[in-house]
């Protein structure tokens, strides 16, 4: 009879480890979803802090250029070429309206980062609800240690090994 009582002990144990294990597996799964959505955000916001920082290069070159435009146009006008003055200087104000644009787009791009980057933290939160969600599904019992009661005298688990 303490055979009976070790294999059924043993076999409760062996139950609770893999409804343990199931739960482990189904938390995981749950929680992928939404930590491969946190991969593909930190991405786009990367890809527009990319994006910010290459049209803020090219404003910089293109205010520069409308800047030296400006030079040369007061240069021609001092030696009276007014025509090649104002040439210069319509040039110089295309520059920097297109500067300004893509200013916009470059602070655009940079609020949006910044919109992604503050939404990152909400990611974690809900794969761990997820992963809490489906592992108490899967073991309501919890992650606690298998408690059974002792078995009633006289009876007690068998040792292994022994055949009675």
């Amino acid at each position: 009879m303490n055979i009976v009582v070790r294999d059924t002990l043993e076999a409760a144990e062996a139950a609770h480890v893999a409804v343990k294990q199931a739960a482990g597996l189904a938390a995981e799964e749950a929680a992928l979803p939404f930590k491969q959505a946190r991969l593909r955000a930190e991405e786009a916001m990367r890809n527009n802090l990319t994006q910010a920082k290459v049209l803020a290069t090219r404003v910089g070159r293109l205010k520069q250029q409308a800047l030296e435009m400006a030079r040369e146009s007061q240069a021609a006008q001092r030696q009276n070429s007014t025509t090649d003055a104002h040439r210069m200087q319509d040039s110089a104000r295309e520059l920097m309206k297109e500067a300004q644009e893509l200013e916009s787009q470059a602070k655009g791009f940079q609020r949006m980062a910044e919109a992604t980057r503050g939404g990152l933290g909400i990611y974690a939160l809900r794969a761990k609800a997820a992963a809490t969600r489906a592992a108490q599904r899967v073991n309501p019992g919890g992650d606690g240690p298998l408690l059974l009661p002792p078995p009633p005298p006289p009876l007690r688990p068998a040792p292994r090994g022994s055949a009675k």
